[in-house]
């Protein structure tokens, strides 16, 4: 207690301070699957990537400008490798669990013979515009090993550019009026 009056009346930190709000984000599941579009008969993959949000410390009930980007690699008809990725960044995630959806269009699950699984996943967390360190659960089983998580990131870094704007979040796709209570709202950039 001393030590603290010390610090304030030194004007190190404000008589009576809250401690520092920390964001803590933990990617609970990431869940695959074919879905049939609004008004359409054309299947698109799905890709349900599941948060807890957290504030750790301070009294704030809300994580601030949550950013999740997808990287996915399958492996199409002809065992050809294909890399997505994407990325959507939420105003704000109130403490809890959220989804942050992406899909891959009815044209690529057809040409690529995709059932309904990604072979090869990352998921990378940002809060407030600051990285968070991945944990195991940001990347699928097959990528646990870091050796072979820096050849798939590499990987995507080669050549998913070439599929830039494929990948989309929910907001973009025919789906952005499904699950009106399990979706974060996006910030729309022009």
């Amino acid at each position: 207690m001393r030590l603290g009056l010390v610090y304030a009346f030194l004007g190190l930190i404000p008589l009576g301070a809250q401690p520092v709000a920390k964001p803590k984000l933990e990617v609970t599941a990431v869940h695959f699957a074919l879905v049939t579009a609004p008004g359409s008969s054309a299947r698109w993959l799905e890709a349900d990537v599941e948060l807890d949000a957290r504030v750790v410390g301070g009294r704030s009930l809300f994580v601030d400008r949550v950013k999740v980007t997808l990287a996915l690699g399958v492996r199409a008809l002809g065992g050809v490798r294909r890399y997505f990725r994407a990325d959507c960044e939420a105003v704000a995630l109130e403490n809890g669990p959220a989804h942050f959806r992406f899909y891959l269009p009815a044209e690529v699950v057809k040409r690529d013979g995709l059932t309904g699984e990604a072979e090869s996943w990352t998921v990378q967390l940002a809060a407030g515009g600051d990285a968070l360190p991945e944990t195991p659960r940001n990347v699928n089983v097959t990528l646990r090993d870091p050796a072979r998580r820096r050849v798939f990131a590499q990987e995507v870094a080669a050549a998913a550019p070439a599929n830039d704007g494929i990948l989309v979040p929910q907001h973009l796709s025919p789906f952005a009026a499904s699950y009106p209570d399990a979706t974060p709202t996006a910030i729309r950039r022009p």
